[in-house]
């Protein structure tokens, strides 16, 4: 059998949440693709504050987010890429990822580069493929399909409510532990903006 694909990946993020739970769904992802490819995250996620690094006509933030990213690869081969994920929040996917791509390919476009938009967050995510934490994590056994989870507007909200008893979600402390169980497949099938990261994420691989 042919070794996986090893994809050299650099990450920018938001919260300090996206950082652990970032890297738990790279290898969620890499092993289920049945030894395919398997992603290294050179190092952990740079964070940013979102508001500076899509700010209009003021490239500085950006630009050195860009540029640690690249500094992190510049020793590994190819296939390599620098992955932007971000939450949508009240922005329109459609019309902020490819304005804040154009921008990153215009500062490092000898480097493949993406930019994924949550929407509306990261935990929208989560709550797209909840039958995964059914039973878990102090979510209730009969926890129900999420239907439109990315209309959703407060995600982190709608998780602490599904909690319960416990009702409370903090990022840092839970978003990676549900990040592990959360549903890929209902993840896929009911966020767009999940299946659109899953889809740029094999682009990179190529």
């Amino acid at each position: 059998m042919e070794s996986p694909v090893v994809l050299n990946l650099a990450c920018i993020v938001e919260g300090k949440g996206d950082v652990g739970a970032m890297r738990v769904l790279l290898d969620r992802l890499s092993l289920e693709s049945n030894d395919r490819f398997w992603v290294n995250m050179v190092k952990d996620p740079l964070r940013t504050k979102k508001h500076r690094l899509i700010k209009k006509n003021d490239n500085r933030e950006l630009d050195r987010s860009i540029g640690l990213a690249a500094l992190n690869l510049r020793d590994c081969g190819s296939p390599k890429g620098i992955l932007i994920l971000i939450d949508a929040d009240d922005d329109c996917p459609a019309e902020l990822g490819p304005e804040l791509l154009v921008r990153a390919k215009a500062i490092r476009s000898d480097i493949p580069i993406t930019v994924v938009l949550a929407k509306s967050e990261f935990e929208s995510w989560l709550l797209a493929g909840a039958e995964g934490l059914a039973g878990r994590h102090g979510f209730p056994e009969n926890l129900p399909p999420m239907e439109n989870p990315e209309s959703i507007r407060d995600a982190k909200g709608k998780l602490a409510q599904l909690r319960g008893s416990l009702g409370v979600f903090k990022a840092t402390a839970d978003q990676a532990s549900l990040t592990s169980a959360f549903c890929l497949e209902s993840a896929r099938q009911r966020s767009p903006s999940f299946q659109k990261f899953c889809r740029e994420l094999n682009n990179l691989l190529k």
